[in-house]
Protein backbone atom coordinates (compact mmCIF):
# COMPACT_ATOMS: atom_id res chain seq x y z
CA UNK A 1 0.00 0.00 0.00
CA UNK A 2 2.82 2.44 0.92
CA UNK A 3 4.84 1.85 -2.25
CA UNK A 4 1.54 2.31 -4.47
CA UNK A 5 1.03 5.61 -2.77
CA UNK A 6 4.75 6.70 -3.00
CA UNK A 7 4.38 5.44 -6.65
CA UNK A 8 1.14 7.27 -7.58
CA UNK A 9 2.95 10.71 -5.56
CA UNK A 10 5.66 10.43 -8.14
CA UNK A 11 3.69 10.40 -10.93
CA UNK A 12 1.62 13.32 -9.78
CA UNK A 13 4.86 15.23 -9.04
CA UNK A 14 5.98 14.38 -12.31
CA UNK A 15 2.79 15.25 -14.14
CA UNK A 16 2.71 18.75 -12.28
CA UNK A 17 6.42 19.38 -12.80
CA UNK A 18 5.67 18.63 -16.47
CA UNK A 19 3.05 21.35 -17.23
CA UNK A 20 4.48 23.70 -14.54
CA UNK A 21 7.84 23.33 -17.05
CA UNK A 22 5.97 23.69 -20.37
CA UNK A 23 4.02 26.69 -19.39
CA UNK A 24 7.14 28.31 -18.41
CA UNK A 25 8.66 26.85 -21.77
CA UNK A 26 5.70 28.56 -23.48
CA UNK A 27 5.78 32.38 -21.52
CA UNK A 28 9.55 32.53 -22.20
CA UNK A 29 9.47 31.04 -25.96
CA UNK A 30 7.91 34.17 -27.50
CA UNK A 31 5.26 32.09 -29.36
CA UNK A 32 3.14 34.10 -31.63
CA UNK A 33 0.97 32.67 -34.27
CA UNK A 34 0.45 34.98 -37.19
CA UNK A 35 -2.23 36.39 -39.04
CA UNK A 36 -3.67 33.92 -41.81
CA UNK A 37 -2.21 31.09 -39.66
CA UNK A 38 -5.81 29.53 -39.64
CA UNK A 39 -6.67 30.16 -43.02
CA UNK A 40 -4.04 27.88 -44.42
CA UNK A 41 -4.23 25.23 -41.66
CA UNK A 42 -7.48 24.66 -42.88
CA UNK A 43 -6.45 24.86 -46.13
CA UNK A 44 -3.80 22.35 -45.59
CA UNK A 45 -6.18 20.00 -44.25
CA UNK A 46 -7.89 19.60 -47.62
CA UNK A 47 -5.08 19.05 -49.28
CA UNK A 48 -1.76 18.17 -47.53
CA UNK A 49 0.66 17.23 -50.16
CA UNK A 50 0.13 20.87 -51.54
CA UNK A 51 1.49 22.23 -48.47
CA UNK A 52 4.47 19.41 -48.08
CA UNK A 53 7.46 22.20 -49.17
CA UNK A 54 5.53 25.27 -47.95
CA UNK A 55 7.34 27.86 -46.15
CA UNK A 56 4.26 29.71 -45.37
CA UNK A 57 5.38 31.06 -41.60
CA UNK A 58 2.68 29.62 -38.96
CA UNK A 59 3.96 31.19 -35.64
CA UNK A 60 7.69 32.18 -34.84
CA UNK A 61 8.79 31.62 -30.98
CA UNK A 62 12.74 31.55 -29.87
CA UNK A 63 13.64 28.41 -31.63
CA UNK A 64 12.73 30.32 -35.49
CA UNK A 65 9.53 30.24 -37.73
CA UNK A 66 7.77 27.92 -37.51
CA UNK A 67 6.39 26.69 -41.40
CA UNK A 68 3.68 25.13 -42.96
CA UNK A 69 6.01 22.59 -44.13
CA UNK A 70 6.87 21.84 -40.47
CA UNK A 71 3.21 21.48 -39.26
CA UNK A 72 2.80 19.00 -41.84
CA UNK A 73 5.67 16.73 -40.65
CA UNK A 74 4.65 16.76 -37.26
CA UNK A 75 1.26 15.71 -38.33
CA UNK A 76 2.23 12.91 -39.25
CA UNK A 77 3.76 11.81 -36.18
CA UNK A 78 0.30 11.32 -35.17
CA UNK A 79 -1.84 7.97 -35.64
CA UNK A 80 -3.75 7.89 -38.91
CA UNK A 81 -6.82 6.85 -36.94
CA UNK A 82 -6.90 9.76 -35.42
CA UNK A 83 -7.78 11.89 -38.31
CA UNK A 84 -6.55 15.46 -37.57
CA UNK A 85 -7.08 16.62 -40.85
CA UNK A 86 -10.50 16.20 -40.96
CA UNK A 87 -11.16 17.82 -37.61
CA UNK A 88 -9.33 20.70 -38.66
CA UNK A 89 -11.58 21.38 -40.97
CA UNK A 90 -14.60 21.76 -38.82
CA UNK A 91 -12.73 22.43 -35.61
CA UNK A 92 -13.28 26.18 -33.75
CA UNK A 93 -10.22 28.77 -34.69
CA UNK A 94 -8.99 28.66 -31.32
CA UNK A 95 -8.61 25.01 -31.14
CA UNK A 96 -6.41 24.73 -34.63
CA UNK A 97 -4.38 27.80 -33.10
CA UNK A 98 -3.77 25.92 -29.98
CA UNK A 99 -2.69 23.01 -32.01
CA UNK A 100 -0.31 25.61 -34.08
CA UNK A 101 1.40 26.45 -30.60
CA UNK A 102 1.17 22.71 -28.82
CA UNK A 103 3.92 22.23 -31.98
CA UNK A 104 5.98 25.00 -31.60
CA UNK A 105 6.34 23.94 -27.86
CA UNK A 106 7.30 20.84 -29.43
CA UNK A 107 10.02 22.70 -31.32
CA UNK A 108 10.95 24.43 -27.89
CA UNK A 109 11.56 21.77 -26.28
CA UNK A 110 13.59 19.74 -29.24
CA UNK A 111 15.91 23.03 -29.00
CA UNK A 112 16.37 22.88 -25.42
CA UNK A 113 17.21 19.18 -25.73
CA UNK A 114 19.76 19.73 -28.99
CA UNK A 115 21.10 22.84 -26.70
CA UNK A 116 21.48 19.98 -23.41
CA UNK A 117 23.15 17.57 -26.09
CA UNK A 118 20.48 14.85 -25.51
CA UNK A 119 20.43 12.11 -27.72
CA UNK A 120 19.04 8.69 -28.14
CA UNK A 121 20.01 5.81 -26.96
CA UNK A 122 22.39 3.56 -29.63
CA UNK A 123 20.39 0.21 -28.77
CA UNK A 124 16.87 2.71 -29.13
CA UNK A 125 18.59 3.75 -32.68
CA UNK A 126 19.25 0.19 -34.18
CA UNK A 127 15.62 -0.79 -32.96
CA UNK A 128 13.93 1.72 -35.26
CA UNK A 129 17.22 1.10 -38.17
CA UNK A 130 15.86 -2.73 -37.65
CA UNK A 131 11.58 -1.50 -38.20
CA UNK A 132 12.34 1.05 -40.78
CA UNK A 133 13.86 -1.68 -42.83
CA UNK A 134 11.27 -4.14 -41.89
CA UNK A 135 8.43 -1.85 -42.93
CA UNK A 136 10.36 -1.48 -46.57
CA UNK A 137 10.75 -5.26 -46.81
CA UNK A 138 7.05 -5.89 -46.24
CA UNK A 139 6.03 -3.50 -48.70
CA UNK A 140 7.88 -4.86 -50.97
CA UNK A 141 6.34 -8.62 -50.36
CA UNK A 142 2.95 -7.93 -49.77
CA UNK A 143 3.17 -6.03 -53.48
CA UNK A 144 5.30 -8.51 -54.96
CA UNK A 145 8.36 -6.75 -55.80
CA UNK A 146 10.92 -8.50 -53.46
CA UNK A 147 14.37 -7.63 -55.31
CA UNK A 148 14.48 -11.56 -55.37
CA UNK A 149 10.78 -11.99 -57.26
CA UNK A 150 12.26 -10.02 -60.15
CA UNK A 151 15.20 -11.65 -61.10
CA UNK A 152 13.12 -13.16 -64.23
CA UNK A 153 13.51 -10.23 -65.82
CA UNK A 154 17.03 -9.09 -67.53
CA UNK A 155 18.13 -5.61 -67.32
CA UNK A 156 16.92 -2.69 -64.97
CA UNK A 157 14.55 -1.67 -67.39
CA UNK A 158 12.72 -4.93 -67.82
CA UNK A 159 12.93 -5.06 -63.61
CA UNK A 160 11.23 -1.51 -63.21
CA UNK A 161 8.43 -2.48 -65.86
CA UNK A 162 7.78 -5.88 -64.23
CA UNK A 163 7.60 -4.19 -61.12
CA UNK A 164 5.10 -1.71 -62.35
CA UNK A 165 3.32 -4.47 -63.87
CA UNK A 166 2.81 -6.41 -60.70
CA UNK A 167 2.05 -3.05 -58.63
CA UNK A 168 -1.09 -2.95 -61.40
CA UNK A 169 -1.98 -6.22 -60.81
CA UNK A 170 -2.45 -5.51 -57.05
CA UNK A 171 -4.79 -2.29 -57.41
CA UNK A 172 -6.91 -4.63 -59.65
CA UNK A 173 -7.13 -7.09 -57.01
CA UNK A 174 -7.40 -4.60 -54.25
CA UNK A 175 -10.40 -2.49 -55.71
CA UNK A 176 -12.43 -6.31 -56.33
CA UNK A 177 -11.35 -6.89 -52.57
CA UNK A 178 -9.23 -9.88 -53.53
CA UNK A 179 -6.12 -8.24 -51.81
CA UNK A 180 -6.08 -6.20 -48.14
CA UNK A 181 -4.74 -2.03 -48.85
CA UNK A 182 -1.04 -1.62 -48.09
CA UNK A 183 -0.36 1.04 -45.66
CA UNK A 184 3.15 1.91 -45.84
CA UNK A 185 4.40 3.82 -42.70
CA UNK A 186 5.07 7.21 -42.25
CA UNK A 187 9.08 7.49 -42.09
CA UNK A 188 9.39 5.08 -44.96
CA UNK A 189 6.64 7.37 -47.19
CA UNK A 190 8.67 10.41 -46.18
CA UNK A 191 11.83 8.93 -47.03
CA UNK A 192 10.72 7.70 -50.76
CA UNK A 193 8.72 11.22 -50.98
CA UNK A 194 12.37 12.86 -50.86
CA UNK A 195 14.31 10.53 -52.29
CA UNK A 196 12.34 10.38 -55.55
CA UNK A 197 10.35 12.34 -57.79
CA UNK A 198 6.75 11.93 -58.17
CA UNK A 199 3.18 14.20 -59.06
CA UNK A 200 -0.07 13.33 -58.98
CA UNK A 201 -2.65 13.91 -62.19
CA UNK A 202 -5.73 14.55 -62.12
CA UNK A 203 -7.17 12.99 -65.06
CA UNK A 204 -5.14 10.36 -64.02
CA UNK A 205 -6.97 9.96 -60.76
CA UNK A 206 -10.42 10.02 -62.69
CA UNK A 207 -9.55 6.95 -64.91
CA UNK A 208 -8.24 5.10 -61.54
CA UNK A 209 -11.79 5.69 -59.97
CA UNK A 210 -13.42 5.00 -62.98
CA UNK A 211 -11.56 1.31 -63.47
CA UNK A 212 -11.98 1.08 -60.13
CA UNK A 213 -15.53 1.54 -60.29
CA UNK A 214 -15.93 -1.10 -63.19
CA UNK A 215 -13.53 -3.56 -61.59
CA UNK A 216 -15.89 -3.46 -58.53
CA UNK A 217 -18.95 -3.28 -60.56
CA UNK A 218 -17.77 -6.37 -62.74
CA UNK A 219 -16.72 -8.14 -59.06
CA UNK A 220 -20.27 -7.66 -57.60
CA UNK A 221 -21.80 -8.93 -60.72
CA UNK A 222 -20.12 -11.82 -60.82
CA UNK A 223 -21.16 -12.70 -57.10
CA UNK A 224 -24.14 -11.99 -57.22
CA UNK A 225 -24.33 -14.22 -60.04
CA UNK A 226 -22.76 -16.75 -58.30
CA UNK A 227 -25.02 -16.96 -55.11
CA UNK A 228 -27.67 -19.83 -54.82
CA UNK A 229 -31.22 -18.63 -55.60
CA UNK A 230 -33.34 -18.31 -52.38
CA UNK A 231 -34.60 -21.64 -50.47
CA UNK A 232 -37.61 -19.77 -49.31
CA UNK A 233 -40.82 -21.49 -50.58
CA UNK A 234 -42.90 -19.08 -52.14
CA UNK A 235 -45.73 -21.29 -52.52
CA UNK A 236 -48.61 -21.66 -54.57
CA UNK A 237 -50.30 -18.38 -56.65
CA UNK A 238 -52.98 -17.14 -54.06
CA UNK A 239 -56.56 -17.38 -55.45
CA UNK A 240 -58.19 -13.94 -56.96
CA UNK A 241 -59.90 -11.72 -54.14
CA UNK A 242 -63.50 -12.13 -54.12
CA UNK A 243 -66.35 -9.79 -52.73
CA UNK A 244 -68.26 -13.20 -51.39
CA UNK A 245 -67.87 -12.43 -47.64
CA UNK A 246 -66.90 -15.01 -45.48
CA UNK A 247 -69.62 -17.79 -44.63
CA UNK A 248 -71.55 -16.70 -47.20
CA UNK A 249 -73.47 -18.96 -49.52
CA UNK A 250 -72.82 -19.15 -53.09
Amino acid sequence: MKGSLLQASKGRSMAVAESTYLAKLEQNGKIEVKKGAVATVRALGADPDAYRKDNTVLASSSAGNFTTQRLIGWLETLPPNARVLEQIKQAPDSIVTGLVKNFVKNELVLRQADSAKVTLDPAELVQMRKGFVTAVQSAWTQLGVAPATLQTAKSGNDREKLAASRVDEYFTRMVSEQAPFIPVPTPLAGILREKYSYSFNAAGFDRAIEEASRIRNASDSTTSAGQPRTAVPLGPALPASSSTAPGAKR
